[in-house]
């Protein structure tokens, strides 16, 4: 939901405090993000800038303690001016739209720690029904489709195909990808970002079925979150 690098820079910024002598970490890590950027994608064996980050780390030297330590001590500063986030243009009108008509749920693998501040500074509070943190995605998200699934239709909605929709698509629900799909994935949308994806995820809602609060659920996920 959330886009842009400055989370991840955060995050790759605390890692090169906690290993000390690795000076330059995060510029290299910059450096890889904007080539992705460019590329419009990470190379395949890189999930997200996350991922990215804790490779680095690891082949740095780093412990997951630290690994662990160093994304708990950027998730503090989000939002903040060492790791501004930002969101795509219209999602918030977008989310007020989809509220009357369908179930709006977040999903994200990240702690509940600061995220409701952090979607109030970004004019986004009070736009879900349900806020999932901590998920544990992608086996999170596979058992909250199912019981959602088990009430009417589901759309997720992400950037990563494994993690945030590939557990829907493989019981029965539809998927919106944002970004260009990865080899084997068969989103039923997809754009280069999520308000190319706004046409469809409007007609996939207006098809739900009329009543105050539809079963439906479009599970939406935050791009700039962790895939540890």
């Amino acid at each position: 939901m959330a886009i842009g690098p400055g989370p991840v820079l955060a995050y790759a910024r605390h890692v090169e405090r906690v290993l000390g002598a690795a000076r330059g970490f995060e510029l290299r890590v910059a450096a890889e993000i904007v080539t992705a950027e460019e590329r419009g994608a990470y190379p395949v064996s890189v999930l997200d800038g996350y991922d990215l980050v804790r490779q680095h780390a690891l082949a740095a030297g780093a412990t997951d303690e630290q690994i662990e330590l160093a994304y708990r001590a950027s998730r503090s500063q989000l939002g903040s001016g060492q790791a501004p986030v930002a969101v795509p243009r219209g999602i918030a009108a977008l989310l007020e739209e989809l509220r009357g008509r369908v179930r709006v749920a977040l999903v994200t693998n990240a702690p509940a720690t600061g995220l409701d501040g952090v979607l109030d500074a970004l004019g986004l509070g009070g736009g879900f029904h349900e806020v999932h943190a901590s998920a544990g995605k992608p086996a999170g998200l596979r058992e909250l489709a199912a019981a959602w699934l088990a009430e009417g239709r589901v759309l997720s909605i992400g950037d990563i195909w494994v993690n945030d929709l590939e557990p829907v698509h493989a019981l029965g629900g539809d998927t919106a990808l944002v970004g260009s799909p990865p080899d084997g994935a068969t989103p039923t949308f997809a754009g280069q970002n999520l308000p190319a994806l706004y046409p469809d995820i409007r007609r996939w809602a207006s098809s739900a079925p009329d009543h105050d609060l539809p079963s439906s659920h479009p599970a939406t996920s935050n791009e700039t979150e962790p895939t540890r």
